[in-house]
């Protein structure tokens, strides 16, 4: 089967585009004056796995791990989301939140939910 090449798309400026995987065509949307909607699937998918061993889950985008989720910020481009999007950057370290982030396992556990637990989280 033979498939006719694509065509470049031509965007109008003010066009929102959603970011999710491929950084050149994002680049070229903005380059014709697009905005854009941030969602890298490798880093604001809450749905993607941690590793291979998680059971539940896609990985489709690859995986990440909990410290690359919350250090990765939005306003750079190139489940800490809540976190990043509510706290000052001045106010934010990855060590500070991996000991706020264990504090919620005995809750998490009490009511039977399941989640990840990192190996880079002192669980306890």
């Amino acid at each position: 089967m033979r498939h006719s090449p694509r065509r470049r798309s031509i965007l109008t400026p003010g066009t929102v585009v959603q970011f999710r995987a491929n950084a050149a065509k994002a680049q070229g949307a903005l380059a014709q004056g697009a905005k854009l909607v941030l969602s890298p699937s490798k880093k604001a998918y809450f749905d993607m796995k941690y590793d291979a061993n998680t059971p539940i889950g896609h990985d489709w985008a690859g995986h990440t791990d909990v410290q690359d989720g919350y250090t990765w910020d939005p306003v750079t481009y190139v489940p800490g989301v809540a976190e990043i999007g509510w706290s000052p950057v001045d106010g934010r370290g990855w060590e500070e939140y991996r000991v706020r982030l264990a504090t919620h396992a005995p809750r998490w556990s009490g009511r039977g939910w399941q989640y990840h637990r990192s190996v880079e989280v002192p669980w306890g």
